[in-house]
């Protein structure tokens, strides 16, 4: 079913496809528990996002490339520099925000959560995508 659905929407088009499904599911989730009067304060937004994303992967570039699926070996590189470092900023904003929560005495557990996924994620990929022995 997958690739039937991917196969229909041109590549130029899925990732604001998928942001644009994404949107939709916040704004189903927010008025769904906050009401429905949330979703016109939203939904803006939303649109903003869409549409920044859709004229992002329009244009020539190496991030419109790799996000649009269609990059070659050096763009797809960058993108794994790029995407370390979102880790390695994540992490140390996990560990900034729960030594914080714990030096002011708040609610401990969103920060403690952040940090314990990702230890796991980051034990996850050393066993996914670590040098194999013996291979």
């Amino acid at each position: 079913m997958r690739s039937l659905v991917r196969s229909q929407i041109p590549s130029r088009l899925r990732p604001t496809v998928m942001i644009a499904i994404g949107g939709l599911a916040v704004l189903a989730v927010g008025g769904a528990t906050y009401g429905w009067s949330s979703v016109p304060e939203v939904l803006p937004v939303v649109l903003v996002v869409v549409v920044a994303v859709h004229l992002w992967n329009r244009r020539d570039t190496d991030a419109g490339a790799v996000a649009r699926g269609e990059g070659d070996e050096r763009q797809l590189h960058l993108r794994l520099q790029v995407q370390a470092l979102v880790g390695r900023v994540a992490s140390l904003g996990a560990a900034i925000a729960y030594l914080v929560s714990a030096a002011t005495k708040t609610t401990i557990w969103p920060a403690a959560a952040m940090l314990g996924l990702v230890v796991v994620s980051g034990i996850a990929g050393w066993a996914i995508y670590g040098e194999r022995r013996g291979v």
